[in-house]
């Protein structure tokens, strides 16, 4: 599995160094719930699969120069997409995620504009 860098958070927030972004929406926990058949009663169990809930983060970005596009394509290709998790720094809560893992990155018309959603 191939080492993949911290996310390149801008260094005002404490992060490695990165493009400043247009807007930052954080979206969670969401936590999923496995509901079974119903009973004769019409009663139904509901197990809770993790605890820990899935963290969202909708990151966008206008303006890049080239070589901020090529920051975050190049971070992006280092996980090969989903495929490998990075760490994330949350200047909000201060907080370092770890396995966080891209759920979509998509580059806009142009070079200027990128949308980056994560999940951990």
């Amino acid at each position: 599995m191939p080492a993949v860098n911290q996310y390149p958070t801008p260094v005002f927030f404490g992060g490695p160094g990165g493009p400043f972004w247009k807007s930052f929406l954080y979206q969670g926990p969401e936590y999923k719930v496995t509901v079974s058949a119903p009973y004769e009663d019409g009663a139904r169990d509901r197990n809770l699969d993790s605890t820990t809930g899935v963290h969202r983060w909708k990151i966008t970005y206008a303006g890049l120069h080239e070589d901020e596009q090529a920051q975050l394509d190049n971070h992006n290709n280092s996980a090969y997409g989903e495929a490998y998790g990075f760490n994330f720094y949350d200047h909000r809560t201060n907080t370092l995620w770890t396995n966080v893992h891209y759920e979509s990155y998509k580059r806009g018309a142009g070079i200027s504009k990128s949308d980056t959603q994560m999940k951990s």
